[in-house]
């Protein structure tokens, strides 16, 4: 289904995702077509997506707070107050991509399919024009799609009702009793996307004091790097207990 695009608008990766009022989100395609720039590792965007970080997609909470169909950009429905600033700051840099845009096809009232497209440099109004004209027939053909394929797509996925998240939210629950409030906070500014020069520049602290503080915290988790910290993370968002990640 996301192949419909190649040769009409350039792009650098395509995902097809269904999204749901009650399920996590299934990803039916995501694959970047011959000759993107091929500047990113997608199976490693699509683990981590897989992973947990589905819960922070500013589209799936888009779509089960609003169920609104339509094309929209990344940067027209994140809600900074509720900690899109964290996703745009800290998954969005690790695709390299410059925009991000959806197009939301309604299937019923639960479900949609999102037909997305990333790509390296910012769409143009022309090419969003021809993305909204093209829209309506999208749609049409998408839901006569799912209905000879619907079933399929509508398997339940392993993260069933798992809803969507709020960075803040997630951080604030990760490790409870577990970290200093000051070590929570590196954690989230980690996560987010920010080194140890920046975390000390917006705590106000030396970048040794940073690295400390990471130690610390590490063997308090029993973990030996911020890879090992993620997993941790990761695991925490789909419920899983860390004896089961092996991390």
């Amino acid at each position: 289904m996301e192949q419909l695009f190649d040769g009409v608008l350039p792009h650098d990766m395509r995902w097809s995702i269904v999204y749901s009022a009650t399920m996590a989100p299934k990803v039916l395609g995501h694959s970047m077509p011959q000759g993107s720039l091929g500047v990113v590792d997608h199976d490693l965007i699509r683990r981590t997506y897989d992973a947990g970080y589905f819960r922070f997609d500013p589209f799936y909470r888009f779509w089960r707070d609003e169920r609104q169909g339509g094309v929209f950009r990344l940067s027209d429905i994140s809600n900074m107050d509720q900690g899109d600033a964290a996703y745009l700051s800290g998954f969005v840099p690790m695709t390299k991509f410059e925009d991000d845009v959806a197009l939301i096809c309604p299937i019923d009232t639960d479900t949609a399919v999102a037909l997305t497209l990333e790509r390296c440099r910012v769409f143009s109004t022309q090419e969003m024009a021809v993305l909204k004209a093209g829209y309506a027939p999208l749609a049409a053909l998408v839901r006569s799609h799912w209905r000879m394929t619907g079933p399929q797509a509508k398997s339940p996925a392993p993260q069933a009702g798992l809803p969507p998240l709020t960075y803040p939210e997630a951080t604030a629950g990760f490790l409870p009793g577990a970290l200093t409030p000051k070590e929570r906070e590196i954690v989230h500014l980690s996560f987010a996307g920010f080194d140890n020069r920046a975390i000390a520049q917006r705590l106000g602290v030396t970048i040794g004091t940073v690295k400390n503080h990471k130690k610390r915290l590490y063997a308090k988790v029993d973990v030996t790097s911020e890879r090992e910290l993620f997993s941790l993370f990761l695991g925490y968002l789909m419920g899983v207990e860390p004896s089961e990640l092996g991390a």
